[in-house]
């Protein structure tokens, strides 16, 4: 499969499992983006979405550093994009953080299964789905490196 189906098929399934209540390596990330969550019994629900007092809104819009830090690193990108073959090193980095943050989410749903006492069957299915998922994406990631495609 291409690199970018391994990205959206990742950031989906940890979606999916943040809205389903399991601990996931996008929880510090909601809080910046000011989505709060409310967990009850059935699972994790948006209950308020706070953008005005989130970090990420005062990173950018309060301080001027971080309106500098943006425009400099918006310039950058733009002239990597407009040069040469440096935009395998650019996507190659992009899927490379999104694999980096669905490892631990991997980690924490499985923990989660077992300090839950779920299923043996449950826990069998979810490292059946993880495990050659994380190693195609990695595979991917490997060959998208090396030809570029």
């Amino acid at each position: 499969m291409n690199i970018w189906t391994y990205v959206f098929i990742s950031i989906t399934m940890i979606l999916f499992l943040q809205f389903a209540g399991f601990p996931t390596a996008l929880g510090e990330i909601f809080d910046d983006l000011g989505l709060v969550f409310s967990e009850d019994g059935t699972g994790s629900k948006v209950t308020a979405f706070q953008f005005t007092t989130s970090t990420l809104r005062n990173f950018i819009f309060n301080t001027t550093t971080g309106l500098l830090a943006t425009l400099i690193g918006g310039g950058i990108a733009l002239g990597l994009f407009v040069t040469g073959r440096s935009d395998i090193a650019i996507f190659a980095g992009v899927a490379s953080s999104v694999l980096i943050i669905f490892l631990p989410t991997m980690a924490f749903s499985l923990a989660y299964a077992i300090e839950n006492n779920f299923s043996f069957w449950i826990i069998g299915i979810l490292t059946m789905i993880f495990v050659p998922l994380s190693l195609g994406y990695i595979m991917a990631i490997l060959k998208y490196i090396g030809t570029g495609s």
